[in-house]
């Protein structure tokens, strides 16, 4: 077993002392772990291994009971020194108003910032597989203070949050996100308009933070409120903010008031975006609550970054 360096592992209640074994493999790089319960082991149960997973690079953990215990306890066992890939996948019927993910999203997070090397960890992703996020009478709020932690996280290049419970974020939010990520290449956070709260607020001229400090985003995804406005299309004008690497947009149910002006906005501080995505409605919904055509918006695009490009040409010295 010594020589293993990928391992994919069923644990439960009963077997946990497996552990043991996996978690002193010096090859083991990739690991796959399936929890169907909370481990019941004592602490102390790695305490005689000198270095716990020492090479562990990639963790993904998919969990089929109903509280994020599952993983916490997991966590609290070990230390992953090397790892720079971490998958987190909960189930849809994880999702019950049973649960209290208000208080165990915070811890998780805490375990992974106290358990990973801040200067390793670059992926972490929190979904669920077939997500049903309507399960919820009044789905449970997540604090923004519970992500500060994983900001410590320097290398960090993919975030991704796609659960069916509501978060509070906000452009202050994203403007740390830009302090602390340089290299952040693809962000997603909760692009399901069930979300956000009627308190979260991005507005799309947060982007110009992740322009500035992600230069090498590719793909962005989230719920965003429309306050482009004149100055903030000067501003971008003036500045000359832009971020050529960033071609994928998700806006899930984001509205906008002007089709032009975004298209504006967009085309300057992502001169290179080819595709956005959005959340569609039905005939119904389409009617009763009239959506943005993105589809105008990204076709105009194309049209609106060579008009730029060719201002800019004329106004260069």
């Amino acid at each position: 077993m010594a020589s293993i360096e990928e391992l994919e592992l069923i644990l439960d209640a009963t077997n946990g002392e497996r552990l043991l074994d996996v978690a002193s493999m010096h090859r083991l790089r990739k690991l796959h772990l399936q929890i169907k319960t909370p481990l019941r082991v004592s602490p102390s149960l790695l305490s005689s291994i000198e270095q716990t997973f020492p090479a562990l690079q990639e963790l993904h953990i998919r969990t089929f009971d109903t509280l994020l215990i599952s993983i916490t306890s997991f966590l609290r066992l070990a230390f992953f020194p090397q790892l720079s890939s971490f998958y987190i996948e909960i189930p849809q019927y994880v999702m019950g108003t049973n649960q209290n993910p208000e208080r165990e999203f915070p811890r998780l997070i805490e375990l992974v910032s106290a358990r990973c090397s801040p200067t390793k960890l670059a992926m972490f992703k929190l979904e669920t597989f077939q997500p049903n996020y309507r399960q919820y009478d009044t789905p449970p709020v997540i604090p923004i203070e519970a992500f500060h932690p994983i900001l410590a996280f320097s290398k960090m290049r993919t975030f991704t949050i796609d659960v069916g419970w509501r978060f509070n974020f906000d452009n202050t939010f994203i403007q740390q996100i830009a302090a602390s990520w340089p290299l952040l290449e693809e962000l997603s956070l909760a692009p399901d308009g069930d979300n956000v709260t009627e308190d979260s607020y991005i507005g799309f001229s947060a982007m110009i933070h992740l322009a500035r400090g992600c230069t090498k985003l590719r793909r962005l995804a989230g719920v965003f409120s429309d306050d482009v406005s004149t100055e903030l299309l000067r501003t971008v004008f003036r500045e000359q903010i832009k971020n050529r690497s960033l071609e994928s947009l998700h806006v899930g149910s984001s509205s906008v008031s002007n089709n032009e002006n975004m298209a504006t906005y967009l085309a300057c501080i992502f001169p290179n975006l080819r595709r956005i995505q959005y959340e569609a409605s039905s005939d119904i919904e389409r009617k009763h609550f009239p959506r943005p055509d993105w589809d105008v918006v990204q076709r105009s695009i194309p049209a609106e970054a060579a008009s730029l490009r060719a201002l800019a040409a004329v106004n260069r010295p």
